[in-house]
């Protein structure tokens, strides 16, 4: 058997270059496959990827409640001033004093009406219920020691007792008549009894005389003269009935006299009694009305805190009616912040949201941002003359803790800010193509 060795060579090595086509191809693979990953990486970091989105506006420090500015309803010239611009007042504390000369006087004359007719309605009640004298209210004798309000207590009581002696007076002369009248009657009854007798007599002795004339012992003129006195007599006694019935009714119209006179008293009292309430009604709304005039010249501090734009600086001044004498700004409510969000971005924002505050009045090197929380959000846009622009008003809350951050500053109503308003997490891509999708869909529209 013949063993057949095969010995294996290595091939000979070119020394030729690659063709420049080979070299170009595989840049262009590299390249491509670059920018196939760049493009793929930043795809996927766009949808990956999200940015937190803040709503920026501008902002100024306030106070909750804002600043109060004090008015005067009707105004009229200051007659002291006891506040300065820049001082602290205390709430209630008297800023300013308005002259008070007219009101005081106008406050003298009602005062002197209301005390007049209380003392004409406490004549008039004791008239009205008969009393034996006049019960006067405790507000008129507490006063009773002032010139003008006992003259007119002195005069009520006169009044009243003359009054009633004019009625007495008169009641007394009826009564007088009455008392007349009645001892008539009672001399005509008498006279009516003697008649009466005499009547008795009279029949019991033409009764013998007719029996005499029958048996002729008497003349018949006798008889006649007799019967004729009887009818006289019986003519005094009808007489004497019927004067004693014109007397009992003049008894009974003077009686009535005095009942109607005593009517006509009470109603006329009464009347008065009504006119008097009425105008004791109005008198005293009047004197409220002054009093309260009166104290609303002593202009008080709504709530304390520091004076500020005073308007008015010298006594005699005139204030106008509800213009603006000064502001206070409260020292003792909570500092919020007051946003000025655009309208285009007021859908992003609602109440709850997280807000951060930059205090660009502060050195912002040093000046640490603090976080705060919108509060509420106006329900209508306000439109600045100023800036002729449009904002919805938003109130962002900052705790106690947060102010803390700022250690020593100090933060005054009216210092500038700026606000970034946190409105959620969204994906880069969707910034990318929602300006597209919105050109396309006003793009594709039928006119």
């Amino acid at each position: 058997m013949t063993q057949l060795t095969t010995e294996l060579k290595p091939a000979p090595r070119s020394n030729k270059p690659p063709a420049p086509s080979d070299r170009m191809t595989g840049q262009v693979v590299f390249g491509l496959l670059v920018v196939v990953l760049m493009f793929g990486g930043i795809a996927g970091w766009t949808i990956g990827t999200s940015i937190e989105g803040a709503v920026v506006a501008p902002g100024m420090v306030a106070v909750e409640s804002n600043r109060k500015t004090v008015q005067h309803l009707e105004g009229g010239i200051v007659g002291e001033i006891y506040v300065q611009e820049g001082d602290y007042a205390q709430a209630g504390q008297l800023l300013m004093r308005l002259d008070d000369t007219l009101t005081q006087a106008n406050l003298s004359i009602v005062v002197n009406q209301q005390n007049d007719f209380l003392a004409q309605r406490a004549r008039l009640t004791a008239e009205l219920t008969g009393r034996e004298s006049i019960v006067y209210p405790t507000q008129l004798l507490d006063r009773s020691a002032e010139s003008e309000v006992a003259e007119m207590i002195v005069a009520q009581d006169q009044l009243f007792t003359a009054r009633r002696e004019a009625r007495a007076a008169e009641a007394a002369s009826v009564q007088q008549r009455i008392a007349a009248f009645s001892e008539q009657i009672k001399g005509l009854k008498q006279q009516g009894s003697a008649v009466t007798k005499e009547l008795k007599l009279s029949r019991d002795e033409l009764e013998v005389l007719e029996g005499l004339l029958r048996k002729e012992l008497v003349p018949v003129t006798r008889v006649l003269e007799l019967r004729r006195s009887l009818a006289r007599l019986e003519g005094q006694r009808a007489g004497g009935r019927a004067q004693i019935a014109s007397l009992k009714a003049q008894i009974h119209e003077a009686e009535a006299q005095i009942a109607r006179a005593d009517k006509d008293f009470r109603e006329q009292v009464s009347r008065d009694l009504t006119t008097v309430q009425a105008q004791l009604y109005t008198v005293t709304e009047q004197r409220a009305a002054a009093e309260d005039r009166l104290e609303r010249g002593a202009i008080r501090a709504p709530q304390a805190g520091r004076i500020l734009d005073l308007r008015v600086h010298t006594r005699g001044g005139v204030i106008t009616a509800g213009d603006p004498i000064m502001n206070i700004i409260p020292s003792e409510d909570e500092l919020v912040l007051m946003a000025q969000i655009p309208p285009a971005d007021v859908d992003r924002v609602s109440t709850g949201l997280d807000a951060t505050i930059r205090l660009t009045a502060f050195n912002q090197d040093t000046t640490p941002e603090i976080t705060g929380k919108v509060q509420t959000i106006s329900a209508d846009s306000v439109y600045d003359e100023v800036k002729q622009t449009s904002f919805f008003r938003t109130q962002i809350s900052i705790s106690k803790a947060e102010l803390s951050k700022i250690g020593g500053l100090q933060l005054v109503p009216g210092m500038p800010a700026e606000i970034l308003i946190k409105t959620g997490e969204r994906q880069v891509i969707s910034y990318l193509i929602k300006p597209l999708l919105d050109s396309f869909a006003r793009t594709f529209r039928d006119e």
